[in-house]
């Protein structure tokens, strides 16, 4: 598993890392559904993150300038505290490929402003506002190719909607991050590309 080579271009997004007690929480949550759906490719603890713009394929030479970016939304954002609970599938992608753990922030609202305000630094270096409401969540499971979720995890599904309930962890977030999407023999991993401390700190 490589980053590409220097005139490749780069699969970049903007997260926020699952961190590992969380994860592993998490990854219990989804290790309990898969068991009765096999459908559910279980995502590594240490793959799980929070999502906040996506930004696909992009020359390396960008990443200076979104790293510079970076730096800015987060020396301007006090850390906060995430916590996950309920379950979720975007049922507006056909077919859903992704079960995830809804994400919560304290204080309220923490985790949109944080998306907002990534998205729009980097509409300022020239790259696309995002087409879809944000929806913070935590991938813990996918979709083998070609399949659909079981009757048990619908089921889970609708008695535990996305954001409510009780939470599968909770967690101090303090850093901010450029990452890079690499093929592996499994499907993909995530690699930190450059890190930058919320509040400056």
């Amino acid at each position: 598993m490589s980053v590409a080579g220097a005139s490749a271009r780069l699969r970049l997004f903007v997260a926020l890392r699952v961190g590992p007690a969380a994860a592993e929480v998490l990854a219990g949550e989804a290790r309990r559904l898969a068991e009765q759906d096999p459908a559910l490719r279980l995502v590594r603890p240490a793959d799980m993150h929070v999502t906040l713009q996506f930004l696909g394929d992009c020359p390396e030479g960008d990443v200076a300038a979104l790293a510079g970016a970076l730096d800015g939304v987060a020396a301007g954002t006090p850390p906060f505290t995430v916590g996950y609970a309920g379950l979720g599938v975007f049922e507006d992608r056909h077919p859903a490929r992704h079960l995830w753990a809804g994400a919560r922030s304290e204080p309220a609202g923490s985790l949109a402003k944080l998306a907002g305000d990534v998205e729009q630094a980097l509409v300022l270096l020239g790259y696309p506002r995002r087409q879809r409401p944000y929806v913070p969540h935590a991938t813990i499971a996918k979709l083998q190719r070609g399949q659909v979720l079981a009757d048990p995890t619908r089921r889970a599904l609708e008695a535990t909607p996305a954001g409510q309930g009780a939470e599968y962890g909770r967690e101090g977030v303090s850093v901010l991050n450029l990452m890079v999407s690499l093929a592996d023999p499994v499907g993909y991993a995530y690699k930190n590309l450059t890190s930058h401390r919320l509040g400056g700190a």
